[in-house]
């Protein structure tokens, strides 16, 4: 009877002003449920990354264990002496299709543990995420879907250029690279007919190595990748004489502790970005998504990194109606698929 009682009270208490009032529809992006999403998002990711580093000790163990039982390894010479270092010849059928061959990133949504002693960061430049093979005196660039966008010459090993025919016939190299492209919805067909007239050059950014001549270079830890492109492969990938097709720069990787990242956020390296990839130092490269690589736009770096002053062109693309990262991601993956699917870049 009580309760009776009371709901009659709230009927008759409660007034409604059915010309004012306003509902909140379900489907609108309410700030804490974009929160809730990605902590669940962020959760998993972080789940994710802990098993993919997990997999990477395990194997390197095995590794170290096999080599050590093979032959004495003196790790200090061979950090002094690269080229002492024996690389393994392998076979490239599986490298042979050109689709879903790429490494992706995730966006970053955690920030993992040992940041600073752990990842390296690379800043990319506008354009398209390609994949480069040079072999039979020819040099294509494909999408990450498979789609050739470019086919030219280079003077990467078998790409055609400088090279002698068995040269040409025996090397094959595959880059992971950025077709430099500041501006948007450029029509690739006239691309290549402009570079057919000698009108224009191809300029590449070079992101990762997969196989340059007969090694393969897919095993290797992110660290010592960028050892090999930024030191020892340096000249021959960058080699360029005025007239080529196509020039290919590499892209330098810097150290994510606070220091070195406010050096290179403070000044602005001779291209548009795009966004900065964040790479674990032992990540091998395989091809799809990966949370052990990261993805951020230029303009969301403050609210992960607060403690660094951004040159002013890291802000000049922010969107009128940004408001942070969370709600940008969930608006380009609105435009980019019909299903909320785990984004990568």
């Amino acid at each position: 009877m009580e309760l009776d009682s009371l709901c009659q009270h709230w009927d008759s208490t409660l007034d409604i002003d059915e010309e004012n009032f306003e509902t909140v529809a379900e489907s609108e992006k309410h700030p804490r449920l974009s929160l809730y999403k990605n902590k669940g998002r962020a959760a998993d990711q972080e789940k994710r990354w802990r098993q993919k580093l997990s997999i990477l000790k395990s194997k390197k163990e095995r590794s170290d264990h096999f080599d050590h039982n093979r032959f004495s390894v003196n790790k200090e010479e061979l950090s002094k002496h690269p080229w002492a270092s024996t690389q393994i010849k392998s076979e490239i059928k599986s490298w042979r299709r050109h689709s879903k061959l790429l490494m992706l990133a995730e966006w970053f949504l955690f920030m993992p543990p040992n940041f600073g002693e752990e990842y390296r960061m690379k800043l990319c430049p506008k354009g398209r995420h390609v994949f480069i093979r040079a072999s039979k005196g020819k040099t294509i660039a494909c999408t990450r879907n498979g789609r050739q966008l470019i086919s030219s010459v280079s003077r990467l090993p078998g790409g055609g250029l400088g090279q002698s025919d068995n040269q040409n016939n025996s090397y094959t190299t595959l880059l992971d690279c950025i077709l430099y492209c500041p501006e948007k919805n450029i029509d690739f067909s006239n691309f290549q007919m402009a570079n057919g007239t000698k009108q224009m050059t191809f300029v590449f950014y070079v992101v990762d190595i997969i196989f340059m001549r007969s090694t393969c270079y897919v095993d290797l830890p992110f660290y010592e990748r960028s050892q090999w492109l930024e030191h020892y492969l340096k000249q021959q990938i960058e080699e360029y004489n005025e007239g080529d097709p196509v020039a290919f720069h590499i892209l330098p990787s810097y150290q994510c502790d606070v220091g070195s990242m406010q050096d290179a956020f403070s000044s602005i390296p001779p291209y548009k970005i795009d966004g900065v990839l964040f790479y674990h130092k032992d990540v091998n490269y395989e091809p799809g998504a990966t949370p052990l690589v990261s993805w951020l736009k230029p303009y969301m770096l403050p609210e992960w990194f607060p403690n660094i002053n951004y040159h002013s062109d890291f802000m000049k693309d922010i969107p009128d109606d940004y408001t942070d990262y969370i709600n940008e991601i969930q608006q380009y993956e609105a435009k980019m698929s019909p299903k909320p699917l785990p984004s990568v870049i």
